[in-house]
């Protein structure tokens, strides 16, 4: 029961990152949440599989792959960002703390 109650929560949650304006909405839940999509849709495993503390190259995200996941969250986030990001942050919680914490202030890391 607990792990389908999970699933519609994670289901809420996206269905929020993928109609708000992130400029008003974004938070550590919503980038953390997409990101784990992102990893989860990549791999193939499940949301719950997937833990934000370990390096993306864990998950055989190689620099490809991580290119297209900056492309693909910079399209997101109506921001340009370095293609490299990934490896300057290679976590899930650090790329998420990083996005959060400088978003705001407008020192994102861009190209």
């Amino acid at each position: 029961m607990q792990t389908q109650t999970k699933h519609v929560e994670n289901m809420h949650i996206h269905q929020a990152i993928a109609t708000a304006p992130i400029q008003d909405q974004m938070n550590e839940e919503m980038i953390q949440t997409w990101l784990v999509e992102q990893i989860a849709r990549i791999t193939g495993l499940m949301m719950h599989e997937v833990d934000v503390a370990q390096p993306f190259s864990f998950y055989g995200i190689d620099s490809v792959a991580a290119a297209g996941l900056s492309g693909e969250l910079s399209n997101w986030l109506h921001i340009r960002l370095a293609p490299t990001i990934t490896w300057d942050y290679p976590t899930i919680g650090l790329l998420t703390r990083y996005l959060v914490q400088f978003h705001s202030s407008k020192q994102l890391m861009v190209v």
